[in-house]
């Protein structure tokens, strides 16, 4: 028991504690920066006072002290158990003296535009509005006479009184208002004569509005004619309102074209127009004389039933002109039927299918006979037969083709060679194919015609050969053995030419003559066998063309047997490089080959013989033997010898 007593003894001090300090008054803690900042504004002021409006400073002044002066400040600043709803108070009341004070620069701008607004004329504005902007102008004047306004209030009354000018509403100039309802007005008193019935109603009950409905921004039309007090605004809109009944107008149209031209029109004869057209026309202006009785038709609408009746015009259709149709209805019948022998087979049936096609002489009877046929389809279906016409082609007269085909027949053609007489008989087959057949017209005779004019130009003579054998026999005598072998191949592969040519029986004479030529030629410019051919080591080149029968041909390739002895450059120039023995092998363009087998000799070294009569006294003592010199001294001694052979 006792313990539960130590452990309850420190809880119930705690209870007690806490009620204990429950009884004792807590205060929160007061906002005294912001009124001590408050408070050194106000010193600020007083320490710049010159720079405010005089009344307003005053009033400032007497304010303060009103509410107890810096003693009163200071004493609660100084005061650590001051309540916060005093040093709030406090607050307000210093922030509300700060607020009503004015810089004296803003009081003398803003009094001055005052007064400047203030006298103004405003003759040229609304009474009412001039009475709206008096009344803004005393309202601001007030705020501008009050010491306590304060600074922003006087910028806000600045701003109000730029845009109290907005508020003046300029009077409106009447002249073109006034003389519009004048001019309404008397057509109100004329009466619907010039208008339609239904245009000149509405009209009418639209002016008996003006005079009493509030159309105008809660006054009528008629109060803003004839009030001197109206603005530009209201004028506008009582215009527009005034305008906008006028176009409620309608003038009665003029109707005297359209009579007359609808009077033309429901009596015009109808004999010149197909049947049907002229059914279609008089169901198109049936409109016309409803808008002829209508009273209210407007200009619009008797125009459009002028423009009707003019469009009725253009479905009348003329009845057709039909006579080169049935002139060439006969003309096929004719040609259909008795005249066909004297057309082509194949333009009568090309014809013959065109007219099946558009339907013969009952398509073209129909349409004779259709009444409403119109021009159009006349001419169209026309030249539909007129084409099936054209496909006819007349057969030609083939009188003078025959002559001259059966002349042609009878040359003699024992004298001209095979191929051409071949060539020849094949175009006169073609002419005789022309003749018999049954589509000959004009132009395939007059092509006939040029081709046995030209056919005779074919003819090749055959040619005369014996100078051509006489050749030919000549190479049997030749000695072959003496020529190289170049010379002989080439040879033979003309003579195998020419000899072909010679066994050919179509050959010209043109080629015989020449290729007579040919072995003539060769045979005088054949080449003779050669030795070998010597040439020195690392001498200039040497061009071997020289050496070979090239008739009309050229070396093709050059290749050496030994590369290292003799070297062949792409230009086929042949050099020694060593001494020694190698074969040349050329290959001609006509493919014919010759060796030609070279000897390389060593270089050639500069030898002097020196004579002993070209030689010093001095020197005699070496004897009357050759001497070798090096190349300089060689040079040297010619030298000598020359300028003493010089006279």
């Amino acid at each position: 028991m006792a313990k539960k007593i130590r452990f309850l003894t420190p809880l119930i001090l705690f209870v007690f504690f806490f009620q204990a300090m429950s009884w004792i008054p807590l205060y929160a803690e007061v906002d005294k920066p912001t009124l001590q900042a408050r408070y050194d504004e106000i010193q600020t002021r007083f320490a710049n006072s010159s720079n405010y409006y005089n009344a307003s400073y005053t009033a400032f002044v007497s304010n303060y002290q009103a509410l107890g002066g810096n003693a009163s400040v200071e004493a609660l600043l100084a005061d650590d158990l001051a309540l916060e709803s005093d040093v709030n108070q406090w607050i307000v009341d210093l922030t509300r003296l700060l607020s009503q004070l004015t810089l004296d620069t803003t009081y003398i701008r803003i009094s001055a535009s005052y007064w400047n607004a203030k006298s103004e004329s405003l003759s040229t504005y609304t009474l009412r509005s001039i009475t709206l902007y008096n009344s803004e102008l005393l309202r601001i004047k007030a705020i501008i006479d009050e010491p306590t306004s304060g600074e922003q209030a006087m910028l806000e009354a600045e701003d109000e009184l730029l845009l109290a000018k907005d508020l003046l509403v300029l009077l409106a100039d009447k002249t073109e208002l006034t003389a519009k309802w004048n001019e309404l007005l008397a057509i109100y008193s004329q009466g619907s004569l010039l208008y339609t019935p239904q245009s000149f109603d509405l009209f009418t009950s639209q002016m008996d509005l003006f005079q009493t409905n509030p159309d105008v921004l809660g006054f009528s039309v008629l109060h803003v004619v004839t009030d001197s007090d109206t603005s530009i605004i209201e004028a506008q809109i009582a215009l527009a309102l005034l305008v906008a009944a006028q176009n409620q107008l309608v003038q009665r149209a003029d109707k005297t074209q359209l009579m007359n031209d609808y009077q033309m029109a429901s009596t015009m004869q109808s004999n010149p127009y197909t049947p049907n057209s002229y059914a279609q026309f008089m169901l198109l202006i049936i409109p016309v004389a409803s808008v002829i009785n209508n009273l209210n038709a407007t200009f619009q609408e008797v125009q459009d039933a002028i423009n009707t009746i003019e469009a009725a015009y253009t479905v009348l259709v003329l009845q057709s002109d039909k006579t080169q149709l049935e002139i060439m209805g006969y003309q096929v019948l004719i040609a259909y039927y008795e005249e066909r022998h004297l057309y082509t087979a194949n333009s009568y049936e090309l014809f013959k299918t065109a007219v099946l096609a558009y339907g013969h002489y009952f398509r073209i009877n129909q349409l004779l006979a259709d009444l409403n046929a119109s021009q159009e389809q006349v001419d169209l279906f026309t030249a539909t037969v007129q084409g099936a016409l054209d496909l006819l082609v007349l057969r030609a007269d083939i009188t003078e083709l025959m002559t001259k085909y059966q002349q042609a027949q009878h040359i003699n053609i024992e004298a001209y060679t095979p191929h051409s007489v071949s060539i020849y008989q094949s175009q006169l087959i073609l002419v005789g194919q022309v003749i018999q057949s049954s589509n000959t017209d004009t132009q395939v005779v007059q092509s006939a015609l040029f081709i046995l004019d030209q056919a005779t130009d074919l003819l090749v003579l055959k040619a005369q050969k014996n100078n051509l054998l006489t050749q030919i026999n000549r190479i049997d005598s030749l000695i072959v053995s003496r020529y190289s072998k170049a010379s002989l191949d080439t040879l033979q592969l003309y003579l195998v030419e020419a000899q072909a040519i010679y066994q050919n029986p179509n050959a010209s004479q043109a080629l015989v003559d020449d290729y007579v030529t040919h072995l003539q030629t060769i045979i005088q410019e054949l080449i003779w066998k050669r030795p070998t051919l010597s040439i020195r080591a690392n001498q200039n080149p040497i061009d071997l063309s020289e050496y070979i029968f090239l008739y009309r041909s050229s070396i093709k390739s050059i290749v050496s047997s030994d590369p290292s002895i003799i070297e062949v450059d792409e230009l086929y120039q042949v050099q020694g490089k060593r001494f020694g023995n190698a074969i040349l092998t050329i290959t001609l363009s006509n493919g014919v080959q010759e060796e030609i087998q070279i000897q390389v000799k060593s270089e050639v070294q500069v030898i002097t013989v020196v004579f002993a009569s070209l030689i010093p006294v001095s020197t005699l003592a070496l004897g009357a033997t050759l001497i070798f010199f090096k190349p300089e001294y060689v040079r040297f001694l010619k030298k000598i010898a020359f300028l003493q052979k010089k006279p």
